[in-house]
């Protein structure tokens, strides 16, 4: 990854559907300036006040991460903020005339492909490293994410973040699977066309909750007992565990900042996910206190 912050250099537009609202919609990210940071504007709503991409202003988490008060939210963001992080886009905003950000294939590999068409500028600043001194856990009953903190070293080849994921699904056609991934630009291309998946029986469920109307086999894996009923198949063997992580990414992505040290993630799930990330910010702020804030939260070397 770049040590230093990106924008894009000319604006960029994608348009489908919402998967859970079933919408139409217009999205539209533009260039912004080093430290600006990543944020939503809602285009129908012109009187609301942009939206920044950060932990403290997500709202739900109900199989999607959305930011901003709901009413005038942004859901589904994940997808997109990986796509930021994967490419080295720190700072840009993203108008979108919905409250949903497009589900396009169910991964990132459309974003990816629309931001490196026009690439990236890279900014005269340098983007900012996150580090802990101590290990701690976020966790929900069996399902956790687990922090382990070490130093990094620019001038070796050990990855600055470390994630290690699992997955354990009753549906004979997931299972159980185990991916450990060190997060670097090239890797993520590995990553970014891994989607979004559910079993065919969550699916009336979701409906009668007003969720999924967008869904369909074009943008999600659907799994019956052993079966992948997209015509296609799998991508990756291992697709499941490549979402699952690159949905941490995105989600991980809301600190502004490179993460450093390794992740266990387990069973993983957008709300334990943000409360993760909350519990950075948290550990950050405590540290700070103790020590200059340049340990805590400081640019490359």
């Amino acid at each position: 990854m770049s040590r230093f912050q990106g924008t894009v250099p000319k604006e960029v537009s994608i348009t489908g559907i919402g998967l859970h609202s079933g919408r139409p919609v217009e999205l539209r990210i533009l260039p912004a300036t080093p430290n600006h940071g990543i944020y939503f504007c809602r285009t129908d709503l012109p009187d609301q006040a942009p939206i920044f991409a950060h932990p403290s202003q997500v709202s739900a988490t109900q199989l999607s991460t959305t930011l901003g008060p709901l009413g005038a939210h942004v859901a589904t963001v994940e997808h997109l903020m990986a796509a930021f992080s994967g490419v080295g886009i720190d700072n840009a905003v993203v108008w979108v005339d919905g409250p949903e950000i497009p589900i396009l294939d169910g991964s990132s590999a459309p974003f990816v492909e629309k931001l490196l068409e026009v690439g990236v500028q890279i900014q005269n600043v340098r983007r900012k490293q996150i580090l802990l001194s101590e290990s701690f856990e976020v966790r929900s009953g069996d399902q956790y994410v687990r922090y382990e903190p070490w130093g990094f070293l620019p001038h070796t080849h050990q990855p600055a973040l470390l994630i290690e994921g699992h997955v354990e699904f009753a549906s004979d056609a997931i299972g159980r699977q185990t991916l450990v991934f060190p997060f670097s630009h090239k890797n993520f291309l590995s990553l970014q066309s891994a989607r979004t998946f559910c079993h065919i029986d969550d699916i009336e469920k979701m409906r009668t909750h007003g969720l999924a109307k967008g869904g369909s086999l074009e943008n999600a894996i659907v799994v019956d007992g052993t079966r992948v009923l997209n015509p296609e198949g799998l991508r990756h063997e291992d697709e499941f565990i490549r979402h699952k992580i690159l949905d941490f990414i995105g989600d991980i992505a809301l600190l502004g900042g490179q993460l450093v040290g390794k992740v266990t993630l387990h069973k993983g799930g957008h709300r334990l996910h943000v409360e993760f990330a909350q519990e950075i910010l948290r550990r950050l702020a405590q540290q700070s206190a103790l020590t200059e804030p340049s340990a805590t939260l400081m640019s490359f070397a």
